[in-house]
C-alpha cells in the first residue's frame, strides 16, 4: 500500500495536480519582500492572492515564473500575485528575481515557517486564495506550461469573472474559459 501512496505522490509532483479544499480559510502570516516592506494577506483584503511557493534550486518552480510574470503584466485589477521564496538564500532569491524581471512582491520565507502553516509537501506549490481570504485552490507541482496557465486560469477566471483588457495569450485564455 505504501508503494502505491509513493507512486500517487510522485505522479502528482511530476504532472502537477489541482485540488480544492472546502472553505478552509487562508494561513494568516508576515514576510518581508526584497526591499525590506512586510506583506500579509489582510494587506490585499477584497482581492485575490495568487500565493506562489517557490524556491531558486527548484527547476520546476523556474519554469512557472515565466508565466507568472506574464500573468502579472495583464495588470489584472483584483489580483495580487506574491512569490514566496522558501529555504533560500536573499542574494540567490534576488538574483533570480533580477534575471526573470519579476515586478510582483517576492517575499522571504527564510525558515519555512509560512510554507509549514501551508502545509506544503511539494514545491512549487501555488495557493489561490479567494477575495474573502478562504482558500479556491491548490495547485501543486508543475507538469507542462500549457496545464500550469490552464489550471491558475481556470481558478481566476471563476473568482475574477471579467479581466481588464486582457492582451495576447491571456485573452485568448480568457475567452476559452468563458465559452466552457
Amino acid at each position: 500500500m505504501a508503494r502505491y501512496v509513493t507512486l500517487a505522490l510522485l505522479l502528482i509532483a511530476m504532472l502537477g495536480a489541482s485540488y480544492r479544499v472546502a472553505a478552509e480559510p487562508a494561513a494568516e502570516f508576515l514576510l518581508k519582500d526584497l526591499d525590506g516592506d512586510s506583506h500579509n494577506l489582510a494587506k490585499y483584503a477584497g482581492k485575490v492572492i495568487l500565493l506562489n511557493f517557490w524556491s531558486t534550486w527548484c527547476a520546476d518552480c523556474k519554469r512557472e515564473v515565466p508565466s507568472l510574470v506574464r500573468l502579472h503584466g495583464q495588470r489584472l485589477p483584483n489580483l495580487v500575485i506574491l512569490g514566496v521564496a522558501v529555504n533560500d538564500a536573499e542574494a540567490n532569491v534576488r538574483a533570480f528575481a533580477e534575471q526573470q524581471k519579476v515586478a510582483y512582491p517576492v517575499l522571504l520565507d527564510d525558515d519555512g515557517a509560512v510554507a509549514d502553516l501551508y502545509e506544503l509537501e511539494f514545491i512549487p506549490t501555488n495557493v489561490i486564495v479567494d477575495a474573502d481570504g478562504e482558500i479556491h485552490n491548490t495547485i501543486v507541482g508543475f507538469g507542462t506550461v500549457a496545464h500550469f496557465e490552464a489550471s491558475v486560469l481556470d481558478s481566476l477566471h471563476q473568482l475574477i469573472p471579467r479581466p481588464v483588457e486582457a492582451k495576447g495569450k491571456a485573452a485568448v485564455a480568457w475567452a476559452a474559459l468563458k465559452t466552457r
